[in-house]
């Protein structure tokens, strides 16, 4: 946000001011997690399944900025590279958002059904996460159409998914970033626990070395 307010009041060109939006659906999803922790912590059973259905509806925006990259291109006076940074950054900001809520639910999932099944679930959420991507982009769908035209969705749905050009582009996409997001979501919480394990040892070290 702040690379692209010093773009605006550098160049007066509000070009990619629709990226303050689209951070704030990436961060929505992470406010659902959060209070779906804190009903599930609570065991308000309901309100666990509403906020977790409002967390999945959301969650495709979250990702949905590395599509955004499609946006760059020349345009002068401002510097390629500098569009490509705030772009770039966007897009990080929106991946990392989706996997911070994705772990408070994975946690969920993993102390509730077992290890194998949470990451069973992390799959399948970033699978449907993915073709949601592909609504958004090609199809221009927005989270609360699921409620405001429910049947639009479905139909357009059939149609593409039916037409060959078009159901082999929605697979491709579906595909892909659900590998991106598999990928980049474990390569990360690996990190998260090397991260862990390492401090856990460094205190361990100094507690036998004051003993």
């Amino acid at each position: 946000m702040g690379i692209l307010a010093l773009r605006i009041s550098r160049f007066d060109d509000p070009t990619y001011s629709f990226l303050a939006w689209n951070l704030f659906l990436a961060g929505v999803p992470v406010a659902f997690a959060v209070v779906a922790e804190v009903a599930w912590r609570f065991r308000m059973r309901w309100w666990t399944i509403g906020l977790l259905t409002g967390w999945l509806a959301f969650f495709p925006n979250a990702p949905y900025l590395t599509t955004d990259l499609v946006h760059l291109r020349a345009r002068p006076p401002v510097p390629v590279w500098f569009d490509a940074l705030i772009l770039t950054s966007a897009a990080l900001a929106g991946l990392l958002a989706g996997f911070v809520s994705l772990w408070l639910v994975h946690q969920m999932a993993e102390e509730r059904f077992g290890r194998r099944w949470g990451w069973i679930l992390c799959a399948s959420v970033l699978s449907v996460a993915s073709f949601g991507i592909y609504l958004g982009r090609f199809a221009r769908f927005n989270s609360w159409d699921l409620l405001t035209a429910p049947r639009e969705i479905l139909y357009d749905v059939s149609e593409r998914v039916a037409d060959p050009l078009s159901g082999s582009t929605a697979l491709g996409v579906t595909l892909s970033f659900t590998a991106l997001q598999l990928v980049s979501y474990v390569v990360i919480r690996s990190l998260g626990e090397l991260t862990t394990l390492g401090s856990g040892r460094s205190g361990l070290a100094e507690t036998q070395g004051s003993a």
